[in-house]
Order: structure tokens, then C-alpha cells, then sequence
């Protein structure tokens, strides 16, 4: 029986102070939001050896953006909409969750 804490930040700043109070194991991320972008989020934790799979939720996968996210260090993408088990099943396959 498995706790899933969830959390919720409305821009990027907030996303980052967030991941600085708490310990995130998986973030689900935009990549246009205001006051920090979700590549600048995925940086500045890369940075700060912050520890947390990073995946991207956005209609944006043209080929320059997953080169981007790739080189920043994305864990993975997923289109909007997205269908919630294709996230359950990303979960399982990483390990984050178990069968």
C-alpha cells in the first residue's frame, strides 16, 4: 500500500522554492510557465544536484524542444492531453511505482 504525496506549484519560482522545502521524487512540469520556464527549472535543479525524475507535459514536442529537454536532462515527455495510465505505466517502468 503505496503514499503518494502530491504537490502543486502555479509557476516555476514557486516550483523551485517547493522542491526546496520538500523531497520530490518525480516532477511533471510545463514547459512555458511564467516567472521560470520548465528547461530553467530543469537547470537550475540540475544545478543543485537536486535528485527527482523530470518530466515534461506539454504540446510542445517538436524536435529542437526534445533536443533541449534531452540536454538538460528530461527523464521523458508527455503530449497534452495525456491519457493517465501512459503516466501510471512511465511510473512503473522508472521503478517509482510497483506493479
Amino acid at each position: 500500500n503505496e503514499q503518494v504525496k502530491l504537490f502543486s506549484a502555479t509557476d516555476g519560482e514557486k516550483a523551485l522554492a517547493l522542491c526546496d522545502q520538500e523531497k520530490i521524487e518525480v516532477i511533471f512540469s510545463d514547459w512555458n510557465m511564467p516567472n521560470l520556464n520548465g528547461l530553467e527549472l530543469l537547470s537550475k535543479l540540475k544545478n543543485q544536484n537536486y535528485n527527482a525524475k523530470f518530466y515534461f507535459v506539454t504540446s510542445n514536442q517538436t524536435a529542437r524542444f526534445v533536443e533541449q529537454a534531452k540536454g538538460a536532462g528530461a527523464d521523458g515527455f508527455f503530449s497534452k492531453p495525456f491519457v493517465p495510465l501512459e503516466l501510471v505505466d512511465e511510473l512503473k517502468k522508472s521503478g517509482i511505482l510497483a506493479d
